[in-house]
C-alpha cells in the first residue's frame, strides 16, 4: 500500500479582508447591486434562458452556468399553465353549451 504524504507550499499568500464595520457608508452602498442592476441581471438571465430553450446552446456572449435547470423549469411551468388554460376553456365551453349561451368574453378572460 502506497504511503500518503501531505505537503504544504513554503510560500503563503495572506490577504487581509476588512470587516464590514471598517467600510464607510459610501463604500457599503457601492458594494451592493442597485434595484436597477438586479432587474438588468434578471432580464439578461431570462434572455439567455429563452435562447437556451430555443436550442441555442452556444450563447457565447454570456455564461449559462447555473441556468441549466431554469430552462427546463420554465418549460414545465409553461406547459402546465397551458394545460390549465385548455382545461378551463373547454370547461367553460361545455358550461355555456349546456346553458345555451355564447359569451366569448368569458372565454377570453379564462384564457
Amino acid at each position: 500500500m502506497p504511503s500518503v504524504c501531505v505537503r504544504f507550499a513554503d510560500i503563503t499568500d495572506v490577504a487581509f479582508i476588512p470587516a464590514l464595520d471598517d467600510f464607510s457608508e459610501k463604500e457599503k452602498v457601492a458594494i451592493w447591486y442597485t434595484r436597477d442592476e438586479i432587474e438588468g441581471i434578471k432580464a439578461d438571465c431570462m434572455e439567455i434562458v429563452s435562447k437556451m430553450r430555443a436550442g441555442n446552446t452556444s450563447c457565447s456572449e454570456a455564461s449559462t452556468r447555473g441556468l441549466e435547470g431554469l430552462g427546463s423549469y420554465l418549460r414545465k411551468r409553461r406547459s402546465s399553465m397551458r394545460i390549465r388554460v385548455i382545461v378551463g376553456v373547454l370547461s367553460e365551453q361545455k358550461r355555456q353549451r349546456a346553458l345555451q349561451m355564447c359569451k366569448p368574453s368569458l372565454l377570453a378572460i379564462i384564457s
